[in-house]
């Protein structure tokens, strides 16, 4: 990821402005007027207008287009890196009688090939791309024309909306735009208000299923004593277990051989431990919460999630590798779940980088899209060739290396960490050329490359 910084403006008062006009679109006799907000100062100024129009909104999927992970983004993003900034915050904001009708987060960056891209604001921290909207207001007929206006204010290479739910008020205003890129992402969610009890969740479960999970803690408590706690975020103890799940993590990525360079930045995890929650006795908790399974007092599996009304995003999961032969991951993934059903949740929500373990904890799934909009010659080289073909191939490739294979490749590019477990000799990877393993490796080192330098 790279580092951003926010244009900062000078209001001279409290109201919208600094914004940029972006033009005014008209349907009926209804006028409206499209802005791009750029500045801290601007955002601070339309919270109770973009809070409004969140409650306003029902659409599920929207967490990362709230006020505060947004906000709380930028603040983070603008601290940390003063004078370094190479992102432009870009939120398109739809106005009409000083009502805000449509919000859309993005940010201009680019990346070090020197192609400018438009693409959602805060990802890939973000999981997921969308807008906030009064649906009862703005007319889908306006789609096309704030698409036009928006397209014309970027000045990019290429556009990229990555991973917004199918069916979304942002799939029905986009419609056919751009390159549709060909992908198998889904959210994967367990439906919670199917079943009036966690009991009557546990018994809807296969009976070997029920088995398997009982084998789990069994095994586990009889290792010492087992606990579960969940902290709300903004105290110490949740910035702690943030800054513990974000150490399992790297251990775990360094074992399997894969790479997340965005969990080991510093501004990363200043800001998900800035982020705040709450929850109490009589109401529903709401913003971040950290899930702990602790073994004798320690943390061994911790879970970073958010709830935004009645559903919840699990956003990190973590668990100690030297546990991993307890399933302490699996056992908190439960544990999480019960908590949220009987906190009155509808929704537990394990977001759309696909797993297979997933299929074990959800009952619900709902199709991601992506659509890449090349601006330039540079920006159709960047969507037609590497984002709609060459990315996903390359990737593939990759991950079917298996997990010693990419550790090796990593660390012959130097961007694997150093690991105290051995690790094989190139020799014994490399010799067999008749199975094809150098052409994988040769191009598995092409999408390590690649993720350095390209968006």
């Amino acid at each position: 990821m790279s580092e951003y910084q926010l244009r900062s403006g000078n209001p001279a008062d409290n109201s919208r402005l600094p914004v940029c006009d972006i033009g005014v679109l008209q349907h009926s006799e209804k006028f409206y007027r499209l802005e791009c907000i750029s500045s801290i100062e601007a955002i601070e100024a339309i919270e109770a207008d973009w809070r409004k129009l969140e409650q306003s909104d029902d659409e599920p999927f929207t967490y990362f287009q709230s006020y505060n992970w947004c906000y709380d983004w930028c603040v983070k993003q603008y601290k940390n890196n003063p004078g370094h900034g190479i992102a432009q915050a870009k939120i398109y904001a739809l106005w009409c009688d000083a009502r805000l009708l449509m919000l859309w987060p993005m940010m201009a960056k680019r990346s070090y090939f020197g192609i400018k891209v438009l693409t959602f604001l805060t990802e890939p921290l973000g999981q997921y791309g969308n807008i906030l909207v009064d649906r009862t207001q703005v007319p889908l007929e306006l789609g096309p024309q704030i698409w036009k206006l928006i397209c014309r204010d970027a000045e990019v290479d290429a556009i990229t909306i990555n991973q917004y739910p199918s069916t979304s008020s942002l799939d029905e205003l986009l419609g056919d735009v751009g390159i549709a890129e060909q992908s198998s992402k889904a959210i994967s969610f367990l439906d919670l208000s199917q079943f009036e009890s966690w009991d009557e969740h546990h018994k809807s479960l296969s009976a070997s299923a029920r088995k398997q999970r009982n084998r789990r803690r069994n095994k586990l408590a009889k290792a010492g004593v087992v606990d579960y706690e969940v902290i709300p975020g903004g105290s110490p103890r949740y910035a702690r277990l943030v800054d513990k799940a974000l150490q399992m993590k790297q251990i775990w990525l360094q074992q399997t051989g894969r790479r997340a360079d965005i969990l080991s930045k510093r501004c990363t995890a200043s800001f998900l431990t800035g982020l705040s929650g709450k929850a109490g006795s009589n109401e529903r908790p709401a913003g971040s919460f950290a899930h702990a399974l602790t073994l004798n007092g320690e943390p061994i599996a911790i879970e970073i999630g958010m709830v935004e009304g009645d559903h919840y995003y699990s956003y990190l999961g973590a668990f100690d590798w030297k546990w991993r032969d307890y399933s302490p991951g699996k056992i908190q993934i439960e544990l999480a779940q019960k908590w949220a059903k009987e906190a009155g949740l509808r929704t537990f929500d394990f977001l759309g980088d696909p797993s297979e373990y997933k299929s074990q904890w959800t009952n619900s799934t709902r199709s991601l899209n992506s659509r890449s909009v090349p601006r330039s010659l540079l920006g159709w080289l960047y969507c037609v060739v590497w984002k709609a073909y060459l990315r996903g191939a390359v990737r593939t490739a990759y991950h079917h290396l298996g997990s010693e294979r990419r550790k090796l490749l990593l660390k012959l590019l130097g961007l694997g960490a150093r690991q105290n477990t051995a690790t094989p000799k190139a020799g014994s990877l490399l010799r067999h050329s008749k199975t094809g393993i150098d052409a994988k490796i040769l191009c598995a080192a092409g999408y390590a490359i690649a993720e350095l330098f390209i968006l």
